[in-house]
């Protein structure tokens, strides 16, 4: 028998869907022969550096961005995809969401190499997280920001990490036709937004973390990002789309959102590549489609193949799921009678996240030369009001 919600899980559970740290979603039209893979050109020169849509991240932008609204929620999150196969979402959380004040938390999954995820959650008071200058600390654990560099010290009884980001660029946010200094509203005359900061949108990453006496090498690449909202994102959106693509030299950030009808129904999207030196391409007009669902030995059913196009640019990017580590139902966790108030608030958000293969192909323009780059990726879905 399932035990009521108790105020730490509901707490977990509304602060849970408001991450925008790996969220980006779409209505996916299906691909029709999603088993064949796009050709890939060979290697080239790779485009100019991209000198608009964005601006540099300040100082400033890694403090805290406190709201009165209900809904007030702020992350600061990483992804590390280790050398060794281990994969790391780890972020820390601010939030004016609680049963009886806000709270403040530290949400970690941790997968192992070819294994599924586990969660550690921690949840402390709300004053307990705090900035100071590039030093972010919440009780014994702190991140320090160090221009395009960063360090992170995890203390927790069963989980403990040190974890050094090496960053290849400085950060940035958008600042185009839709986001004004990394600002996006969803509804202005409600005075609902979004702020996103990738601080460090590709780094180098050395250290450890140990979990449970056991100690795991993380070498590999990650990135570091930073989002503000005061709103839950199920009132405007009902799906969102993740991908991350880590080559050597290269990387991938895709992030796209589909709005419900009555909220425009429009789509939201940002795939942005950059190498050791910058922003190489900015697209806002590709589209995604996918594969259908395919069923996993464990009988879920979810797309594993997607793939955004921009026609206008000439870019084509490919992902194939080699694996789904980690599926989140948050309300398959708790009673009926919560699960209905649950969804009425929140929806019924299901996350599928998958490691997989990427490919990115930029076809020749007037604008650009051709270029192309592949290697190993995560992808991430969240859908909302699913019955899976």
């Amino acid at each position: 028998m399932k035990s009521p919600l108790s105020p730490k899980k509901l707490f977990f559970f509304i602060s849970y869907i408001l991450f925008c740290a790996f969220a980006s979603p779409i209505h996916a039209d299906e691909i029709t022969d999603a088993s064949t893979p796009i050709q890939v050109n060979a290697p080239q020169e790779p485009p100019a550096l991209w000198s608009q849509g964005f601006k540099p991240t300040a100082p400033q932008d890694w403090q805290k961005h406190p709201d009165k609204d209900t809904y007030y929620t702020e992350t600061w999150s990483t992804i590390v995809y280790a050398d060794a196969g281990h994969i790391l979402y780890l972020n820390f959380l601010l939030t004016n969401i609680g049963v009886f004040s806000g709270n403040s938390a530290l949400n970690i999954s941790l997968t192992q190499a070819g294994q599924k995820a586990q969660s550690y959650k921690y949840t402390y008071d709300f004053d307990d997280l705090n900035v100071r200058g590039s030093t972010l600390s919440l009780k014994n654990s702190q991140w320090v920001l160090n221009g395009k560099d960063a360090t992170l010290k995890i203390r927790e009884a069963d989980f403990q990490a040190d974890l050094s980001f090496k960053g290849w660029t400085d950060g940035f946010k958008l600042d185009d036709v839709q986001y004004h200094n990394g600002q996006y509203w969803f509804n202005r005359k409600e005075r609902h937004y979004t702020k996103i900061f990738w601080h460090v949108p590709r780094a180098d990453v050395t250290g450890t973390i140990t979990v449970k006496g056991k100690t795991l090498n993380m070498a590999g690449a990650g990135f570091i990002d930073h989002c503000a909202q005061n709103t839950l994102s199920s009132d405007y959106t009902d799906q969102w789309w993740n991908a991350r693509l880590f080559n050597q030299d290269h990387t991938l950030l895709a992030t796209t959102w589909h709005f419900f009808k009555k909220r425009g129904g429009h789509k939201l999207t940002r795939l942005i590549v950059l190498d050791r030196k910058g922003i190489r391409f900015i697209s806002s007009h590709a589209q995604l489609k996918s594969s259908k669902k395919v069923k996993d030995p464990d009988g879920y059913a979810y797309p594993t193949v997607f793939h955004w196009s921009d026609a206008k640019d000439g870019l084509e990017v490919h992902f194939a799921s080699q694996r789904m580590h980690e599926r989140a139902a948050l309300l398959e966790e708790i009673t009926w009678a919560i699960r209905k108030l649950a969804t009425f608030v929140a929806g019924n958000p299901i996350v599928y996240r998958m490691e997989a293969r990427g490919e990115v192909t930029l076809n020749a323009t007037e604008s650009h030369p051709a270029f192309s780059f592949s290697g190993r990726s995560l992808i991430e879905s969240l859908h909302f009001n699913e019955d899976d």
